[in-house]
């Protein structure tokens, strides 16, 4: 007899939603297995405070991360109950609906716009907006802040945005929202509403629901082409748990590591390594995507950087003049940037904080691999992103960087700046020197999506199908950011919390 009906891998956004919408069922018994702790309540890391907080809390993997060849940065991820909804920035910004009809037209009609607009009402309070196009009574917060709550900096970046020719949207979160608007946020009370303090209090109590947290799986147990059960580490004990249904929503860089350490993959990597191929999966850990970003740095005169939950008020989508996709551009500002845990850019500013207009690529078309360093699972994964490896992608920020340098210069942001940081405003036509600058400054947003992405085809590269179901394996599924065949046009909380619901729907 198996232990549980159900064993979730990963309590971040996705694996939370699921458990709670499954357990609502009492006659199914639910394990949900988490690597980090589960703090039952409030915690200071839930007080959100200055938003790049979040890259410093103590929530990490230790994963290392290259962006560009010859440079790793350490790369969070969420390690508690809340996941990435624990430790972000709580933008709270739903994808557009060519995002989902991209999906459904890879993976099937399951992800299509109407399937995915009911989940994310499902999902959300909206504070400000009701109608067929939003949630009033789901489990999270939505609130945006008002025209006369913006910080002078952020009145200042719409002022210049708008000249541009970029309109304003009042709901960044409707369906084909374009503009520049308020970002919709998870945030209640100062308190940044994480799937631990929103879905988890529903369904803590409810006997049919276990929770293990500080609990490492280190491999998913197979036993004639099924899925029985994981395998773990506690007290220094090799222990296993079976399961009728195993699924993972340990997230995009977790995910499909775990599946490689149980033989699941590509053939290959995996005899580098010296794990047995139960399952050749070739697209396990590739079609790796994050936004991909720059930023003008500017110096602030004083009094104008305050270091709270107002760091980033406004986003806007705009189209990039390349006529790849709609919406394909993201620029916001932000008021306050901490430069303690960057002393190169300190001394070269020789201020302790700057402000940023960050320009961005929000349909990226690089793909990058994760890929196994060992077969021992406390080796962390070798993650490369490979940003700007397709050529568009280096086009389309070498114009992103161009309109952040004109709107930091604009003479409605100028005056409140000394000036901006690492870059001549003369050389904003200069190809070369614009290429230099982003090569040195690209990043990630941490929205590490794709490694086991949704498809029809698994020689194609598809990890698993509509419903979630992982080729080749009876009993396993992959519920996370990692099933993302493209990445949403926005930051990818709301959506990881969606794939949790639309899955509930979808394993029943």
């Amino acid at each position: 007899m198996v232990d549980y009906d159900d064993v979730i891998v990963g309590g971040g956004s996705a694996g939370i939603a699921l458990a709670t919408r499954l357990t609502e069922n009492s006659s199914r018994r639910v394990l949900l297995i988490e690597a980090g702790p589960d703090p039952h309540g409030v915690v200071d890391d839930d007080r959100l405070g200055d938003q790049m907080r979040f890259s410093s809390t103590l929530t990490h993997w230790g994963i290392d991360a290259t962006f560009m060849p010859g440079s790793a940065l350490n790369y969070p991820q969420g390690r508690r109950t809340g996941g990435g909804s624990a430790v972000n920035g709580a933008f709270a910004v739903r994808g557009i609906r060519d995002d989902y009809d991209r999906w459904a037209a890879a993976a099937g009609d399951e992800w299509s716009w109407p399937h995915m607009l009911r989940v994310l009402c499902r999902l959300e309070s909206d504070q400000d907006f009701g109608g067929d196009s939003h949630g009033t009574s789901g489990p999270v917060p939505i609130v945006r802040w008002r025209r006369d709550e913006l910080l002078p900096m952020q009145q200042a970046f719409l002022a210049a945005v708008n000249a541009k020719g970029i309109p304003w949207m009042d709901d960044m979160n409707a369906p084909d929202a374009s503009g520049i608007g308020a970002i919709p946020m998870n945030r209640q009370n100062g308190l940044r509403m994480s799937t631990a303090l929103t879905y988890l209090p529903l369904a803590r109590d409810r006997e049919n629901l276990t929770i293990w947290p500080g609990i490492e799986v280190t491999r998913v147990i197979l036993a004639q082409g099924r899925a029985t059960g994981v395998e773990f580490v506690r007290d220094g004990q090799v222990e296993r748990v079976q399961g009728a249904r195993i699924i993972l929503s340990a997230g995009a860089l977790q995910s499909p590591s775990l599946l490689m350490r149980s033989g699941i993959g590509p053939s290959g990597h995996l005899a580098e390594m010296g794990i047995e191929c139960r399952v050749a999966l070739s697209g396990v850990g590739e079609n790796l995507m994050d936004h991909q970003g720059t930023a003008v740095f500017l110096v602030p005169r004083e009094g104008l950087a305050p270091t709270d939950d107002r760091v980033c008020q406004l986003g806007a989508r705009y189209s990039s003049s390349s006529g790849l996709a709609v919406d394909d551009m993201w620029l916001s500002m932000w008021s306050s940037w901490e430069l303690a845990e960057f002393p190169d850019m300190q001394a070269a500013l020789g201020v302790p904080a700057i402000s940023a207009v960050i320009a961005g690529v929000h349909d990226p078309l690089s793909r990058g691999t994760v890929r196994l360093r060992s077969s021992d699972p406390s080796v962390r994964p070798a993650v490369d992103f490979a940003m700007l490896s397709h050529p568009d992608d280096m086009s389309r920020l070498v114009e992103g960087l161009q309109v952040a340098m004109e709107l930091a210069s604009s003479s409605e942001m100028a005056s409140l700046y000394r000036g901006i940081g690492l870059l001549d405003v003369a050389s904003i036509n200069d190809r070369d020197v614009l290429e230099a600058y982003i090569k040195s400054t690209v990043g990630g947003w941490y929205h590490a999506t794709g490694t086991c992405r949704m498809g029809s085809d698994p020689d194609a590269g598809a990890v698993v199908d509509g419903h979630l179901r992982v080729f080749g394996v009876d009993g396993l599924h992959v519920v996370d950011a990692s099933v993302m065949p493209t990445v949403v046009r926005a930051p990818t909380n709301m959506t990881s919390i969606a794939i949790g619901e639309r899955a509930a729907e979808l394993l029943g």
